[in-house]
């Protein structure tokens, strides 16, 4: 069966995924840095019921990134469209570094999650929680079937949260 058709079924049954490039037998809470505000600040868990969001954590390896003042200069995202999809953005740098690689999906029991009210389909567990499946992925799992948009250098200048070194490190002239 296709990963995606898989990973379906088990949202279809209830189940939430959770994607990341560590294999680990227990998923513990921690407090993500340098969130937008939209995004969950808690000490949490994070997990999805889109299937491809899950898989898009779990593909990404910033690891691949260049540094900058001891830090890996990339950003990613994604937004859902009116029909549910969601839309990836990233910077030019993931795929001229090939920063992607294998990960897992971590497939979760929802009864210790809850909905996180500012993004859709995300929720979260202040437990750590212990995977039910953890399925093995690949890059073209989801390569294959998405498209991924290359963050407009304008946005990011935009926002003015990157130097001018790090935007070009990102990929851009």
């Amino acid at each position: 069966m296709e990963v995606i058709k898989l990973l379906q079924s088990y949202i279809d049954q209830g189940f939430l995924l959770h994607g990341s490039q560590k294999e680990v037998e227990i998923l513990d809470p921690f407090k993500k840095k340098n969130l937008s505000k939209k995004a969950g600040r808690l000490k949490a868990v994070y997990a999805t019921d889109s299937v491809q969001v899950a898989m898009f954590k779990a593909i990404l390896a910033p690891s691949k990134l260049k540094t900058v003042n001891k830090m890996k200069v990339g950003v990613h995202t994604w937004r859902f469209l009116d029909n549910d999809i969601p839309q990836f953005w990233i910077t030019p740098n993931y795929h001229q570094n090939k920063a992607f690689g294998n990960g897992f999906v971590y497939v979760l029991d929802s009864v210790e999650f809850k909905q996180l009210m500012k993004l859709p389909h995300e929720f979260y567990s202040t437990k750590p929680v212990e995977p039910v499946f953890t399925i093995k992925i690949a890059p073209n799992d989801l390569l294959k079937k998405t498209r991924l948009i290359i963050w407009p250098k304008e946005e990011l200048i935009k926002r003015g949260s990157h130097t001018e070194r790090e935007i070009q490190c990102m990929g851009y002239t």
